[in-house]
């Protein structure tokens, strides 16, 4: 989404299995580096990135992650991309 409001919120569907979920962000500049935004509990289906540049804009996605023998497995339920 555009940074012009300085801050956006995601918002994504509960899947069941899921432990819970992790939201990333990168730039619309080609880039395929995301940053996490944060990790959240499976309660949790919005997260707000605040303090965005209003002159850049932005991608996000959504991965939902099941914790199996300890370990965190990651799958991609959602891909934001707004101009």
């Amino acid at each position: 989404g555009s940074g012009r409001n300085k801050k956006i919120t995601l918002s994504w569907l509960k899947y069941k299995w899921a432990d819970g979920y992790e939201v990333y962000w990168s730039y619309c500049d080609g880039t395929q580096e995301f940053k996490k935004l944060g990790t959240f509990k499976k309660s949790t289906l919005s997260a707000t990135h605040k303090k965005l540049n209003n002159k850049k804009e932005y991608k996000y996605y959504v991965a939902a992650y099941k914790m199996v023998n300890g370990k965190k497995i990651l799958s991609i339920t959602g891909l934001f991309l707004r101009k």
